[in-house]
This record gives structure tokens, C-alpha cells and sequence, in this order.
């Protein structure tokens, strides 16, 4: 707040005070009154009601100064209203009032949203759930009557498998917190399950496996570790489409972090592709386009990455590899 702006705001209370003086001013030169009296008259009244602008404006001018202070302080700004002083006129406490209304009309809201959000969510998990059985069963009559029918169909319903455990998993991703226990895990074990997983699409495809320094020990949850492992490994095998392809996993120990490695000789992804492979629904321009990719495999798991404490990088030559980097932090705290 500056003290010209404010006094532009005010400009027609100047000009009634301009007036009102100029008036008595007339009345005095008709009653003849000394030039003295005038002058001193105008000035004061003049000089008195500006002192009195001034004033307010320093008053006005404390309270937003601490306003926008609380302002800046905050992390969660619409709690404002909470910490603001009551106010020592009128006008500040009706500033006050406004924002309380204003903070407790958007908590109602937020509140509404996130109930229906929390239901929908519950929902999702609970049909997971459900349609997992029919899956499962599905699964077992197909490996009662084994044919090239039903092989196909099974590869089908992995698919589909994938998909539900990848809705799944998005949908907890937003409170990771609540499902996620630190332990120790060794990262072979992992590898190796998701490798169990995936096995048939090995096999089908004719990949080779390279697995290489994979007895390393980290801390994390398994299941959120596998998951991402899963989104990896699966995009491995989907672009590695030559005949020769190889998927080799390995492991780097550093000071303070641990590295696993998922290489592939595949398709690679264009130098342009690059930076936006982990954005939501984005599925690159050369030859992936036609894997008919969802975009949600590497963004999901970049993003748990975020949410577990990991971090995932990526590096890629066109027509030469792929390769995704999981880093997991070591340390004493770490093993606490």
C-alpha cells in the first residue's frame, strides 16, 4: 500500500474538505473577517483532516504488512484466518470475517470432495478385489485344458490381470502412507518374482535374461518395489522386440545408494521422448506407438518412486536400448 495510491482512493473526501473550507472561507470574507484568520482556518482544517488520512493510511498499512506476512509464513494458506488479529477498527474485523466465511465455505467444499473422492476410491479397491476372483478361476480352468485356444486366452487374461493390478495400485498412490512398511528386502528375491510373473512372455517372445550383483539388500516395502518392478520389466519385454533381444538386470553399490539397472536392446525411444516419458498418457513417436501403450506404466511408477523415497531415471538410444535406473537411498537412518 503506498501513500499516493491511498490518497488517489481518497480524493473525493479531499474534494468535499476542499469545498467545505472554500465555503467557510466565503463567509468569512463576507463577515470580513481578518486575512489571518484566513489563512490560519484553511490550513488547519486542511492541514488536520490530511494528519488524519495519514494516520489511518499507517494504521491500514501495519495490518496488511502483518497480513501478508502470515500470508508468506504459511504453508497451507487458507488457513489465514486462523492466525490474523482481530483488528483494531471496524473495517479490519469485517476483513477478518470475510476470510473466516471465505476459509469455512472452501473446508466444507474440500471436505465434500474428499468424501466422494475416499468412496469412489473405496470402490475401485473393492471391485479390484472382487474381479480378481473370476480372473484367478479363469486362470486355473485354462491350465485344466491346456490348447492353443486357451493359451491365447491366457495371455489375454494376463493382460488384463496387469491392468486391474495397475488400477490398483494408481488408486493408492495418492496415500501411499497407509499401506507402505519399510523392510529389509533383498533385491534378487524381487527381481526374481516379478521375473516368475512374467515368465511366459519370456519364453513366448524368446527374451534372454541377464541377471547380474542382484544379492544387495535394501530397505523398502516389497510390494511397492515388485509393483514398479512389474511396470519396468513389463515395458522391457513389450519393446524388445528384436530377434536377438536381451533384458539384463544389474545392481551398483555406491557410498550411499544402491542402483539396479533394467537394460533392454529393444526399440529405444527418441532423443525428443525422452524428457516427457513419465507424463501421464504419454507414449512416445517412433515404433511404441504401435505396442498400443496405456502411458500410465512409467508415470505411475515414477511416481510411487517419489512417494517411497526412491528415485527412477532413464537413459535411451534410439534402435540401440532402453535402460531404467532405480536408486534406493542406504544409510544408518535408512536401516532404522
Amino acid at each position: 500500500m503506498k501513500w499516493r495510491t491511498y490518497l488517489y482512493e481518497h480524493m473525493l473526501h479531499l474534494l468535499i474538505m476542499a469545498f467545505v473550507i472554500f465555503t467557510i472561507e466565503i463567509f468569512l470574507m463576507i463577515a470580513s473577517v481578518r486575512l489571518f484568520i484566513h489563512l490560519y482556518l484553511g490550513i488547519s482544517l486542511m492541514g488536520g483532516y490530511l494528519l488524519c488520512l495519514y494516520l489511518d493510511y499507517k494504521k491500514q498499512e501495519r495490518y496488511f504488512h502483518l497480513l501478508f506476512k502470515h500470508l508468506e509464513q504459511l504453508d497451507q494458506k487458507y488457513l489465514l484466518p486462523e492466525v490474523l488479529e482481530k483488528g483494531s477498527d471496524q473495517l479490519q474485523r469485517l476483513y477478518k470475517e470475510v476470510l473466516y466465511t471465505m476459509e469455512s465455505s472452501m473446508i466444507a467444499k474440500v471436505n465434500r470432495y474428499q468424501n466422494i473422492s475416499r468412496e469412489y476410491k473405496e470402490y475401485i479397491e473393492l471391485w479390484i478385489h472382487e474381479v480378481k476372483t473370476p480372473i484367478a478361476t479363469s486362470k486355473m480352468i485354462i491350465e485344466n485344458n491346456p490348447t492353443p485356444v486357451t493359451r491365447n486366452i491366457n495371455e489375454e487374461l494376463h493382460k488384463v490381470e496387469n491392468y486391474v493390478e495397475q488400477a490398483l495400485f494408481y488408486a493408492r498412490s495418492s496415500d501411499v502412507e497407509k499401506d507402505f512398511t519399510i523392510k529389509e528386502m533383498n533385491l534378487k528375491q524381487a527381481v526374481n518374482n516379478v521375473i516368475k510373473r512374467n515368465k511366459t512372455d519370456f519364453i513366448n517372445r524368446n527374451i534372454k535374461i541377464e541377471l547380474k550383483h542382484l544379492d544387495q539388500i535394501v530397505y523398502s516395502d516389497p510390494k511397492w518395489v515388485e509393483f514398479i518392478l512389474h511396470q519396468i520389466i513389463g515395458n522391457a519385454i513389450k519393446y524388445a522386440d528384436k530377434p536377438d533381444a536381451v533384458v539384463s538386470i544389474d545392481s551398483l553399490m555406491y557410498a550411499n545408494q544402491i542402483r539396479l539397472m533394467i537394460k533392454d536392446n529393444g526399440c529405444g525411444i527418441l532423443p525428443q521422448d525422452l524428457n516427457r516419458v513419465f507424463e501421464k498418457g504419454f507414449t512416445g513417436s517412433n515404433q511404441r506407438d504401435n505396442k498400443k501403450a496405456t502411458g500410465l506404466g512409467l508415470y505411475l511408477s515414477k511416481k510411487l518412486c517419489e512417494r517411497i523415497g526412491l528415485d527412477l531415471k532413464i537413459e535411451s538410444i534410439k534402435d540401440k536400448y532402453t535402460m531404467l535406473t532405480m536408486i534406493f537411498p542406504v544409510g544408518n537412518m535408512t536401516k532404522m
